[in-house]
């Protein structure tokens, strides 16, 4: 008989499943988890097909199983670690069980693994966090079995009470299905997690040295080693020390051009500052938000930098460390600098404090600091959340002191959204003289306020949901005298195979340029699109036209920014991604009826086509090529060439074999750059 539970104790074996993914007896002491619900397509109706789901536990392990039936054969796409395609499920323990976060692990019917954090109660999720565990599945004539081994020792967790939930994705009819039902606007809860109970009797966690080496050809043979231990004597504590650490990109940051008067904001690659950025981040939920994303107080690639346009920082040492008392979390990070080009020797500081209040409200404080001979950057910044139902509140109140360079700033946010309505709020205030981006990243300093409103529909027919929003935004630079005052409009439709949104909007601003106000009417329009042709075929559409003030070409004119994308898997292992991205402007004064793309000023076009070819889950070779083209000179101005080998030896450690050619156009195409990288990350754990 298969029963909804609301709590259970997980039973206690003394000879556990072996991981193959064939169901054994020793199952059948486990409660059986099943009568999922939808989210999608159809929300709160009974999955259309049936998932039993299973845990048992001895000493030292947590056991899941999923026992799926399909009427169609299942989906299954060869993918690598972090990266689960075709038909898959998903374990979710909240080990606490206070709703705030929890561990995800994912399996694909090809045996793909993937797993994170959930955070800030479900809102989103941070795909940083790489654990040791271990899972098989195994494709039947009813379906498919999943069996996952998850080891105490790589997770944090109390004794006692756990939060649980379990996902199936069924790829041919894209439906998602929740044990504990999940609303569709609303979103993953962790507080409305079922309980079991968990008896761990293994103390403390993996002790995990992880030496890295490296070597890199170019000109000359160039060796090197790096070393990261991490330490966590506790299931609450946990201390990260690195020295040398591994922040060597196998990947290269893509060509950008920026139209803009701001540094381009820069994705985190290196895993030291990826693994565990959660901790200092404000997560926003994904539903109706319209403003700014919360004040950045710490941004990683600040660390390690570009200095004097070609020279690179050295890192020394790094440590974090991680703590969690009760409700209370703290998190620790220290990172040494070395001498290069105009840079110091310079000690960088982060610390987290944060503590739930109650289920649904949680407060927090962070320090940021950067310290050196010839100046210092401190931050001080107190932030408070709220998440109860459909309502998302955020808010942050900060300092900055950057060598007696001292402003305050605040954010705060609020959306609401469901099957009948949605609204958003946003404000911030950013004081002229806070001055944090030695450590943090900010752009406009002044104050905005935008809101908007609107109906959702939801037919429940071919289009699943849409709605629309009228809203407004006032703010003020503080490089000028007058404020700035728009008007947008928003519409997204949401189809079984379709998602498509557009928006305009229009304000007079006012804008400073060469310390003389200047004023103009700004207009904005944006459109995209993205649609499943099929299960081998997805593509999409985006472009948006702008008329504004242009900081590259330093006059206001009508811009652009448009591409498209298209994914093709015409085998299990084969996976073919074709992006282009295209950003130019016109000339000044061109009207916007008169804008052709042959009368462009600038046009620059980036092609992006990359090749996976999975060998298996374990390793995979890659091809990722950018090739750059100005309509100025009629000609390719970039190309880059990167192939690379990935191997997953076992769990967390991989081998990489990455080759890298560079041709810059000056009057001919020139090699600027050629080298190739040999990189093994070997974990060993106790």
């Amino acid at each position: 008989m298969i029963f909804f539970f609301l709590s259970f104790v997980v039973p206690f074996v003394e000879n556990p499943p072996k991981i193959d993914g064939i169901l054994e007896e020793v199952w059948n002491l486990s409660p059986v988890i099943s009568n999922f619900t939808q989210q999608e397509p159809l929300e709160g109706e009974p999955a259309t097909e049936s998932t039993y789901v299973y845990l048992l536990q001895d000493k030292e392990n947590l056991y899941v199983a999923f026992k799926c039936y399909q009427g169609v054969k299942p989906v299954l796409e060869i993918r690598g670690w972090d990266n689960a395609s075709g038909d898959y499920v998903t374990i979710f323990i909240d080990t606490y069980g206070d709703g705030d976060k929890a561990y995800f692990f994912t399996v694909s019917t090809s045996g793909t693994q993937e797993d994170g954090i959930v955070v800030r109660g479900g809102v989103s999720s941070d795909y940083t966090w790489n654990g040791i565990w271990f899972a098989k599945a195994y494709l039947t004539d009813y379906g498919y079995n999943v069996e996952m081994k998850i080891p105490f020792k790589s997770i944090r967790y109390k004794n006692g009470e756990w939060g649980l939930q379990a996902s199936r994705w069924i790829d041919k009819k894209d439906e998602w299905d929740y044990y504990i039902p999940v609303k569709r606007f609303q979103g993953l809860r962790v507080c409305d997690f079922s309980k079991i109970v968990v008896h761990p009797e293994i103390k403390g966690r993996f002790l995990e040295v992880y030496p890295v080496a490296l070597v890199k050809y170019s000109s000359d043979l160039r060796p090197d080693m790096g070393l990261d231990i991490s330490y966590n004597p506790a299931p609450s504590f946990g201390l990260n020390l690195t020295t040398n650490p591994d922040f060597a990109e196998v990947e290269a940051d893509p060509f950008t051009v920026n139209l803009s008067k701001y540094a381009i904001y820069l994705q985190e690659r290196r895993p030291f500052f990826i693994e565990g950025q959660d901790l200092f981040k404000l997560h926003m939920s994904g539903n109706f938000n319209i403003g700014g994303s919360p004040i950045r107080v710490l941004y990683t690639r600040n660390i390690g930098r570009i200095v004097d346009d070609s020279t690179k920082v050295p890192v020394l040492f790094g440590m974090k460390e991680i703590l969690k008392i009760k409700n209370i979390e703290n998190a620790f990070m220290y990172v040494l600098t070395g001498e290069a080009g105009n840079e110091p020797l310079s000690h960088y500081i982060a610390f987290r404090t944060k503590t739930s209040l109650s289920q649904f409200l949680n407060c927090g404080f962070t320090y940021t600091g950067k310290e050196n001979t010839i100046n210092s950057t401190r931050v001080l910044t107190f932030d408070g959340s709220y998440l109860k139902g459909n309502n998302d509140i955020l808010f942050q109140g900060s300092f900055g002191d950057s060598s007696g360079k001292r402003g305050p700033a605040f954010y705060g946010n609020y959306s609401f959204m469901n099957d009948k309505f949605m609204f958003s709020a946003n404000g911030s205030y950013i004081d002229g003289n806070y001055a944090i981006n030695e450590v943090g990243y900010i752009t406009s300093k002044g104050y905005s306020f935008i809101g908007g409103f609107g109906p959702v529909f939801v037919p429940q027919n071919i289009v699943k949901y849409w709605g629309f929003a009228l809203g407004s935004v006032f703010g003020k630079d503080f490089e000028v005298k007058n404020p700035s005052l728009g008007f947008f409009v928003f519409t997204f439709i949401n189809m079984k195979k379709s998602n498509i949104n557009w928006s305009f909007s229009i304000s007079d601003h006012w804008e400073d340029t060469s310390n003389v106000d200047f004023n103009y009417k700004s207009k904005s329009g944006n459109f995209n699109i993205h649609h499943r042709f099929s299960e081998k075929l997805r593509g999409g559409f985006w472009a948006n036209l702008n008329y504004g003030f242009n900081w590259s070409s330093y006059y206001t004119c009508y811009y652009s920014n448009y591409g498209f994308y298209a994914n093709f898997e015409p085998l299990p292992n084969i996976h073919f991604d074709f992006d282009v991205d295209g950003v130019g402007w016109w000339e000044e004064g061109l009207k916007m009826f008169d804008l052709r793309l042959k009368n462009m000023e600038e046009n620059y076009i980036t092609f992006s086509p990359e090749l996976d070819y999975y060998f298996s889950t374990r390793i995979k070779f890659g091809l990722r090529t950018q090739f750059v083209y100005e309509n100025n000179t009629n000609s390719i101005i970039s190309e880059r060439i990167n192939p690379i080998i990935t191997y997953n030896i076992s769990p967390k450690s991989w081998i990489y074999l990455v080759y890298t050619v560079t041709y810059d156009r000056d009057n001919k195409m020139i090699k600027t750059d050629e080298g190739s990288t040999f990189k093994i990350r070997y974990l060993f754990y106790f």
